[in-house]
């Protein structure tokens, strides 16, 4: 339920009623946008300033401020709501954020999240554990098995329903598993300094695996913390006073043991063009050389590739968006959005050039649709954007059946090691680290080195020589093998006198 409008009846002017001339507040309720308002409630006043106060309470209960909130009749109330759980304060909690603060785009991960701290706050230990176990098996991207025991029924109503503003008719078995959860979550007085810290520990420590959870802690599950002090529904704030998370650097840069080489790029590719067309095998080359990140890729239309100085490049702009239907507004499982950037930054449009040898390939594929076409490229059976989920099952596939066997080390590496192997060969090429930070899409040259300061060390010849001279000329992604590359190398003292002269 949500607050859609409010307003003083008759135009601002008072109504003739039994009780005498009163001014009336009218205001609607939605149960979700894109629906029309299901209720319309009403109330009298004696004077006009006690109606505008009236309605500034609603409008502090739409957005839980100031200990008010819209109760289940739909007023506005400051009455504390007594014994709430955890698993009822984040259904309060996400009814407040679902339309007005979060986007359709973030809403699957929010919810996602915060279903996670439903699970980890369950009593006793016993089933915390067994709901946790069962919400993993219940992954919507793998062949999810079918409920038998109450805890595999509250993790597919969790994974599906849970935590949502409307959730529908739900099954007799659904119902059980909501009950199942909701009676073994903790009251919010239990919330004690010591089981926050602890819930911190989870979603922080320095795992490889726990890297998102370490993003959520600071951006969705500390706000609903700060909710509850705001609404004096606890009181002390349970983490006040701790340090504040810092991002773990060091455990987000890329493995360079773990980023295939270029001939393992192309088994990949092949294989992809095997099992799934020849406009797989290019996708994979694409992502791979361009170092796309697979949402960017997916994205791909002849439009995104133009023609500049006798070289083709792909423009990067925006992505493809997984959203789950029953989280959208209207039902849309897809949404395009802008490219990721970074401290929420708007993110620039970038331009990657194409090496030479894949340029034939590309044009190709695209024939007259490169640089007119604006439909996507790389779709499904029906025509849509491919989904992602498939996408990174075929490339497991593809990694255990062409790389494992002959390279241990690469087994359970994610289509992100497409960027990382692309940002990689630009990196041993030599090409200008400044180039690699606007094609990489990076808003900050300083991270990326930072982030990538494995791979740099890890690159096996350095030319040590280039202290002194350098390739002239400021292409150097393309074939350059039939260049001689002795006339491009440039002396310093040579350099500065050609820059002197502009040349």
């Amino acid at each position: 339920m949500r607050l859609t409008s409010s307003w003083i009846g008759n135009n601002g002017k008072p109504v003739a009623t039994a009780k005498g001339p009163r001014y009336q507040v009218r205001w609607m309720l939605s149960p979700g946008a894109g629906r029309l308002p299901v209720y319309r409630k009403r109330s009298d006043f004696l004077t006009k300033a006690a109606a505008k106060a009236f309605i500034e309470r609603l409008e502090k209960a739409e957005y839980e401020v100031d200990g008010w909130r819209l109760d289940a009749d739909g007023h506005p109330s400051d009455e504390p709501v007594a014994n709430t759980t955890v698993f009822l304060a984040l259904e309060s909690y996400v009814a407040t954020r679902w339309y007005s603060v979060w986007k359709t785009a973030s809403r699957t991960r929010n919810r996602m999240r915060l279903v996670e701290l439903v699970a980890l706050t369950l009593e006793p230990r016993a089933d915390r554990e067994a709901l946790l176990v069962a919400l993993e098996a219940q992954r919507p991207d793998r062949r999810r098995p079918e409920p038998v025991i109450g805890a595999e029924w509250a993790a597919r109503y969790l994974r599906d329903h849970g935590l949502r503003p409307e959730q529908g008719t739900l099954s007799e078995e659904l119902a059980a598993g909501r009950r199942w959860v909701e009676a073994r979550s903790i009251p919010l007085a239990s919330l004690s300094v010591d089981r926050v810290g602890a819930l911190r520990n989870h979603f922080t420590r320095a795992s490889l695996s726990q890297l998102t959870a370490r993003t959520y802690w600071g951006s969705t599950v500390m706000p609903f913390l700060t909710w509850l002090v705001d609404t004096e529904q606890i009181g002390r704030g349970p983490v006040k006073g701790q340090p504040k998370v810092r991002r773990d650097v060091e455990a987000e840069r890329p493995d360079p043991r773990r980023i295939p080489e270029p001939a393992q790029a192309d088994l990949v590719a092949a294989y992809f063009a095997e099992r799934h067309g020849a406009k797989w095998g290019t996708f994979v080359r694409i992502a791979t050389w361009c170092a796309l990140r697979i949402s960017e890729a997916l994205d791909l239309r002849g439009t995104s590739f133009i023609e500049r100085r006798g070289r083709l490049y792909v423009v990067v702009a925006t992505q493809q968006r997984r959203v789950t239907g029953l989280d959208s507004d209207d039902g849309a499982t897809r949404e395009r959005s802008a490219t990721k950037s970074t401290r929420d930054r708007r993110a620039k449009t970038r331009e990657v050039p194409v090496p030479k040898w894949l340029e034939d390939e590309v044009r190709e594929l695209l024939g007259d649709r490169l640089g007119r076409d604006g439909s996507l490229i790389f779709t499904g059976p029906r025509g849509a954007a491919a989904p992602a989920e498939a996408v990174r099952r075929w490339w497991r596939e593809a990694v255990d059946g062409v790389l494992v066997p002959d390279a241990p080390n690469l087994e359970g590496i994610t289509p992100h090691a497409m960027r990382h192997a692309g940002m990689t060969y630009w990196f041993a090429q030599g090409v200008d680290h400044k180039r690699i930070q606007l094609w990489g899409g990076w808003a900050s040259l300083k991270v990326m080195l930072d982030t990538y300061r494995g791979v740099l060390d890890s690159l096996e010849e350095v030319d040590l020589a280039g202290i002194d001279a350098f390739e002239w000329g400021s292409d150097r992604s393309g074939d350059t093998a039939d260049d001689d590359a002795s006339s491009r190398i440039v002396v310093m003292d040579q350099w500065r006198v050609r820059r002197l002269q502009g040349a």
